[in-house]
């Protein structure tokens, strides 16, 4: 047959080990509280800190493609544009085409050479 259980009396506790059992979930929470914060790597700290390095980083990548995409451009220009090609050549290398000569009117006292 079936056995009958016993009924237990239901244990109380004091009023001192209740504080003393809150005191201890207080303080666990606490601590848990503070590892989320401050855990090496994975706490708030460290998830903003990598947040602001991400954003950082977008923003290098976004300034590396704009350069790259005007570089692309300078770079079609040169192959296909022979205008352009000159002016660069000319501005920059200072080449001459053939029979050209260069007159420079610049305001600058004429060096002399002087015997003594």
């Amino acid at each position: 047959m079936l056995k009958k259980r016993k009924n237990r009396p239901s244990q109380r506790i004091s009023p001192k080990q209740e504080r003393l059992f809150y005191r201890i979930v207080a303080f666990l929470a606490l601590i848990a509280l503070l590892w989320i914060v401050f855990a090496p790597g994975s706490g708030l700290f460290g998830y903003y800190r990598s947040r602001a390095k991400l954003t950082r980083l977008q923003n290098d990548v976004s300034l590396l493609e704009k350069e790259n995409s005007q570089l692309r451009t300078e770079n079609d220009r040169l192959r296909n544009d022979p205008v352009y090609l000159e002016k660069i050549a000319r501005e920059k290398y200072n080449l001459l085409k053939k029979n050209e000569r260069v007159f420079d009117f610049s305001k600058g006292k004429p060096k002399t050479l002087e015997k003594k």
